[in-house]
């Protein structure tokens, strides 16, 4: 057990000295490190352990009465009282050891003044199996629970199981101080959870925290702290499975190349686009997995880490399998998938889903309990806000990721623009130091000539100096020259899928995202409107189109109305992307060959806006073989509109 726990133990029982503890399974002593000012009365079954923990506790100097034996059968024969027990039983070791069982028989033998603080696994605070439920309610009958503090998952080395902390005595209390500490914690080295005593003390406040009376306890006996600490109000939270379906795996196999799903398959806050499956590579045929043929939500919650991962899929015709790890829900028409897949990564809903899995080896969630789990329900409105607001989140952390690369490239040009300057300065200085010494001598020098007085050097070791510094030069150039952006390579993008998952991601609460064009399909099934361009590339054209309009347009606070309207044709061997806007207009002298030139500024820009400016957008379509042409119509409903001209794949292949 991580010594660790047992100071916190120390501190939760007021820091006791000079009183006799006793310390069945007493493992490796830890403990008596906690425990130095009191004496310890250690018992430990298994005689390798015990004889190295009399050796741990000679090495800490520390005297410690350690017996080899069976300390469940050593209380139950002597029949003696305990006034202090503290303890940490190895679970499951024993059949009959079970943690009810040993909290019932340390229960039995406190005496009227004693206290026990035991280690728990969390599972026991909540199970309505075995005879857990019956010993829980019989301490709490009694009134003999004091405190139930949760502690964080893989705390224990070697097992993910999430813990907790319960004492209890034989007088009755009035209330159980509840405290949830399970995410207090900080990660060692190996990223294994590790206590953070000043923080968890400094951590007990009004939202970690909670004394309940008895009065107030669940009639299941349900100890764990999140149920009482803000509970959540029944008004605004609704079951989900009332408001989805739970499926259960299905299958017991998997073909080869068939297309699969696993948790990195997910991903955090809304996606935007359905999880694209790997294809497995051998044939699975043990275990449960999913058989998934129409469109559900697939979610991932990581104790350890406390992060929960979604996707969800569209297939309505191709079976795709996935783990029996992953959850997987289908929703109802009272909440949309982006609106669910949102909510399932609050934290009211983490606390749940910790709950469920509080006790559980391998972390994984009963199918079943998942319908339990409480979803906060909103209007429809509601929904699409909150839905809107994250996105706007997303993508302006995205946008800031990809300013960053930006800059990153650019200052990369600059140092080496530097370089080459400071070469060029040595060449000039060089340079003239051998004319002034032409100039000295009428004319007329030899190569042995000795220049300079000081250190003088010879005009061949100039001139070979500065043949040396011309040739750096060149390689210089060269450098800065062939120095590009990344864009990734050109690829086949279809115009409607680009701009409708586009405009699903940016959609914002400042404005609305409209999509008009022809279709993308002729009669004959032949695609007509896709383009052949770095996708990368017209991300970032189509990102700054829209921050300028967000930025230098929509500056009104007062208006609702902004819009930003999607067109395309298909005009000779081009297809025109239209991206137009009804923000305020620009000034009245602003042309296209002025916005698209290098370094024009509007006179509404402020605030430090990071846009690429018109000049940049221009230089990344025309690199792949497009144009862009501006159109300011301050007259008219839409105020700007660009024109993306790309080529067309379907006319380029003819």
């Amino acid at each position: 057990m991580p010594v660790e726990i047992a100071e916190f133990i120390y501190g939760l029982l007021g820091k006791p000295a000079d009183v006799d503890v006793y310390n069945p399974f007493s493992g490796m002593c830890s403990f008596p490190l906690a425990f130095k000012r009191c004496h310890s009365l250690c018992y430990e079954i298994n005689r390798g352990t015990w004889a190295s923990s009399i050796v741990r506790m000679h090495a800490y100097g520390i005297d410690a009465n350690i017996q080899c034996c069976d300390a469940l059968s050593a209380m139950s024969s002597n029949g003696f009282k305990m006034d202090n027990v503290v303890c940490c039983p190895p679970f499951g070791m024993r059949k009959e050891m079970t943690i009810a069982n040993i909290v019932d028989t340390i229960f039995e033998h406190l005496s009227d003044n004693g206290v026990c603080a035991i280690v728990v696994e969390a599972g026991f605070l909540s199970r309505q199996v075995d005879n857990d439920s019956e010993v829980r309610n019989k301490l709490i009958r009694s009134r003999a629970i004091s405190s139930v503090v949760l502690l964080p998952g893989g705390l224990f080395t070697g097992s993910n199981i999430q813990t907790a902390v319960v004492l209890f005595t034989k007088q009755q209390n009035e209330s159980v101080f509840m405290y949830d500490a399970s995410i207090e914690f900080i990660r060692d080295k190996r990223k294994k959870p590790r206590l953070d005593l000043d923080d968890i003390w400094e951590a007990m406040d009004e939202d970690t925290t909670q004394n309940v009376p008895y009065e107030e306890i669940d009639q299941d006996g349900c100890l764990l702290p999140r149920k009482y600490i803000n509970p959540l109000d029944p008004n605004k939270y609704v079951r989900l499975g009332d408001i989805a379906s739970v499926v259960a795996p299905t299958t017991k196999s998997v073909e080869f190349g068939s297309p699969y799903i696993n948790a990195s398959s997910l991903v955090q806050g809304v996606p935007i686009a359905p999880i694209k499956p790997i294809r497995n590579t051998v044939y699975w045929n043990s275990g449960s997995y999913y058989k998934i043929t129409e469109p559900v939500i697939i979610f991932d919650f990581n104790i350890d880490s406390l992060k929960v991962r979604v996707g969800f899929t569209d297939t309505r015709d191709d079976a795709i399998y996935a783990a029996k790890t992953l959850n997987v829900i289908i929703p109802n028409e009272v909440v949309s998938k982006e609106y669910l897949m949102l909510t399932l990564q609050s934290d009211e809903v983490k606390y749940q889903l910790m709950g469920l899995q509080a006790g559980v080896i391998h972390g994984r969630i009963k199918k079943s309990d998942l319908l339990d789990v409480r979803i906060p329900i909103v209007p429809i409105e509601e929904q699409i806000r909150s839905v809107n607001e994250a996105l706007s989140s997303q993508i302006s952390e995205s946008e800031k990721l990809r300013v960053a690369e930006f800059e990153s490239f650019q200052k990369e040009i600059r140092i080496r623009k530097h370089a080459l300057a400071g070469r060029l300065s040595v060449i000039s200085s060089k340079w003239n130091r051998l004319e002034s010494f032409i100039r000295d001598n009428g004319g007329s020098i030899s190569i042995k000539d000795l220049i300079g007085k000081r250190n003088p050097i010879t005009v061949e070791v100039v001139l070979n100096q500065i043949s040396s510094y011309l040739k750096d030069a060149l390689f210089q150039v060269d450098n800065l020259a062939g120095i590009e952006y990344d864009w990734g390579g050109p690829v086949k993008i279809n115009v409607r899928d680009f701009l409708e998952k586009y405009a699903h991601k940016h959609q914002s609460s400042r404005f609305f995202i409209s999509i008009i064009g022809i279709d993308d399909y002729s009669k004959k099934g032949k695609e007509i409107c896709s383009v052949r361009f770095p996708e990368k590339a017209l991300c970032r054209v189509m990102d700054d189109i829209i921050s300028n309009a967000t930025a230098h347009g929509f500056n009104d606070e007062t208006r609702f109305d902004y819009r930003i309207l999607f067109d395309w044709w298909v005009e000779d061997d081009n297809i025109v992307l239209s991206i137009s806007n009804n923000g305020t207009p620009l000034k009245e002298d602003a042309r296209e060959d002025m916005v698209l030139s290098y370094g024009y500024s509007t006179s509404l820009n402020t605030g430090g806006h990071l846009g690429i400016g018109g000049h940049e957008i221009k230089s990344i379509v025309e690199k792949f073989g497009g144009k862009v042409e501006f159109i300011s119509t301050p007259e008219e409903e839409y105020t700007i509109t660009y024109h993306l001209y790309l080529p067309d794949v379907s006319r380029l292949t003819e």
